[in-house]
């Protein structure tokens, strides 16, 4: 699967955490979304309950936002808890119900086993728990029945439980890392105003306490599906933000896979990509200068993986390298794994598989390049410290054009700071350009980072035609958090 666009291989991967396989494979059904009627912001291919019939999959569709019903996104392998993602339902002021929704969520509760779920009908005792977790505080999920929407009511849903994470919305996002901008931009972070009050500004940005907030959540999530053994549904408003940066963390946490480069990937095209985060709209993509939409939750999240990564810096195959190559390339549009705002898009409007390159392509060429020197495998869940004692500002990301910050190392050395600004392609048709360049590059071709690809598919000796530089990705950066 490496290489291409289909690092995240639906099917794969829900055998690969034993959904699809074993001996409650059976308690599963994938539904077919490939023309994306059922849910058009959805994969292609998700997972449900077997037990659900198709008439009880429609109207739990249409009793959520954007019919983004709550579907499975991972399986516990330890306690089988299941961690399950939706948008927000469409209860309402009158506080409006859905069977279909209940029966589906009790199903999630009992593992995906009718039986189970039968017998706890049958004995008026429930064993497992449904833990409900609102990513929103709980004055915007109120505000949200005003609009037809809002929040489960906990009593509907057996043995359920509802938690508030209070993690802001994309405008509280986007004003916290605009302040941020102010105090790590070029022109102003070297003052000596700057720098002697910059820990005070810094926490006035708000940004680290949102961070926390965040990490949070995802600790609290994880220690539900493996503590408690309790299945999870996790959602925000539309279920494409905070639920994203929320889900893919507590994933992170429980299951090495998505702390390896290929499973980062993979944890990444499925939480972020195929569940429909909204790139060209957070990131400003051909939208205008002035939209209330740009927003940086997936730099956001990038951010998060950082935080972990200083607390455990042997445990993740990659280091922080990757994720500012990450954070860059969301910007730059040298790759076409984060235009549009959905797997639907991209696939049928943009038509990026055949006319961009997969960032993942370039990612897994060049591993050596990514990867962190300290990792040794450890199949163990962690659990990071959410005290602010512990966060601090990305300062590889946010503080790379201040010469105060940056470690002093001799001229040449390999942990100095380098940027990544990935290939120049110069051709129309890309379509066969990511199997080209592995075949090239096993083959034992010596190609840099950084090399221009040729016509022909095969990495030419290293130069440079136009790429991005510093300044260009610093104001691609202030301007796409400002909504200016």
């Amino acid at each position: 699967r490496r290489g291409t666009w289909d690092v995240y291989d639906p099917i794969a991967e829900f055998e690969r955490v034993g959904v699809l396989t074993g001996v409650d494979s059976h308690l599963w059904q994938v539904i077919d979304n490939s023309i994306y009627r059922k849910s058009p912001t959805y994969p292609s291919h998700f997972v449900l309950p077997s037990a659900l019939n198709y008439d009880e999959f429609k109207d739990a569709a249409k009793f959520r936002s954007k019919k983004r019903l709550p579907v499975l996104t991972w399986r516990d392998p330890v306690t089988r808890a299941c961690l399950v993602r939706s948008s927000q339902p469409l209860s309402g002021v009158t506080g409006a119900r859905s069977p279909a929704d209940e029966k589906l969520l009790n199903l999630y509760r009992c593992f995906g086993d009718p039986l189970l779920l039968a017998e706890e009908e049958r004995r008026g005792q429930a064993n497992t728990q449904l833990f409900i977790v609102d990513c929103r505080g709980a004055l915007a999920a109120t505000g949200n029945k005003l609009q037809g929407k809002g929040v489960e009511n906990a009593a509907h849903y057996t043995n359920a439980s509802l938690k508030y994470s209070n993690i802001g919305n994309i405008h509280t996002m986007r004003n916290s890392l605009a302040a941020l901008a102010d105090i790590v931009a070029p022109t102003t972070a070297t003052t000596e105003s700057a720098s002697s009050h910059f820990l005070s500004n810094l926490e006035q940005t708000g940004w680290i306490e949102h961070i926390r907030l965040c990490l949070l959540a995802a600790v609290d999530v994880a220690e539900k599906l493996r503590l408690e053994g309790s299945t999870v549904l996790l959602h925000c408003s539309d279920g494409w933000d905070r639920t994203a940066q929320v889900s893919c963390m507590a994933q992170m946490l429980l299951d090495p896979y998505y702390r390896t480069i290929e499973g980062f990937a993979v944890l990444v095209e499925k939480d972020w990509c195929a569940f429909g985060h909204k790139f060209t709209d957070r990131c400003g993509h051909g939208v205008p200068d002035k939209s209330q939409d740009r927003s940086p939750i997936f730099v956001q999240f990038l951010d998060l993986c950082s935080q972990v990564l200083k607390q455990f810096p042997d445990v993740f195959e990659f280091d922080e390298r990757l994720l500012v190559f990450l954070a860059d390339h969301i910007f730059s549009g040298l790759f076409g794994t984060f235009l549009g705002n959905n797997e639907r898009e991209r696939k049928f409007e943009l038509k990026c598989h055949q006319r961009t390159v997969s960032i993942w392509t370039y990612v897994f060429a060049f591993a050596d390049h990514f990867t962190n020197p300290r990792y040794r495998v450890d199949r163990n869940a962690i659990w990071p410290s959410t005290s602010v004692k512990k966060l601090g500002l990305w300062a590889r990301y946010y503080s790379r054009w201040d010469p105060d910050v940056h470690p002093r190392y001799d001229k040449g050395s390999e942990h100095a700071w380098h940027d990544d600004w990935g290939t120049v392609c110069h051709r129309t048709d890309l379509g066969d350009l990511q199997e080209a360049g592995i075949q090239e590059l096993a083959a034992g071709r010596n190609v840099q980072p950084g090399a221009l690809w040729s016509t022909g598919g095969a990495p030419t000796q290293p130069q440079r035609s136009r790429s991005l530089a510093p300044a260009d990705v610093a104001r691609s950066f202030s301007q796409a958090n400002r909504g200016t």
